[in-house]
């Protein structure tokens, strides 16, 4: 994921954890751990990537993995019901990021 780009993708935490930042601050706003997602707000929104996402290193570095529209069409496509569901929990995560950025 790219800073001020839309993201391509929406990632799922497979190992280990994620920490987002907002741009270039290093004060981490929030940690993501094994099994969830990240990067929806830019993806499902289609807004400019505003956030920097590091991976933690721990014993092992942590593993995360992609999914492209044109993966994620059909599956929406079969059950349409999730698509409102990932617009509805993007938005709510995008409102609690700019909640968390303007509290530091």
């Amino acid at each position: 994921m790219r800073l001020d780009e839309i993201t391509d993708c929406i990632y799922f935490v497979y190992e280990g954890e994620v920490t987002v930042s907002y741009k270039q601050t290093k004060q981490p706003l929030l940690l993501f751990e094994q099994g969830s997602y990240i990067g929806e707000t830019s993806f499902i929104l289609k807004i400019r990537n505003q956030y920097t996402y590091q991976l933690k290193l721990g014993k092992e570095p942590a593993k995360i993995y992609g999914l492209q529209q044109k993966y994620l069409d059909p599956i929406l496509r079969e059950y349409p019901e999730w698509k409102n569901v990932l617009k509805v929990r993007a938005l709510r995560r995008h409102h609690y990021l700019r909640k968390m950025k303007n509290q530091n």
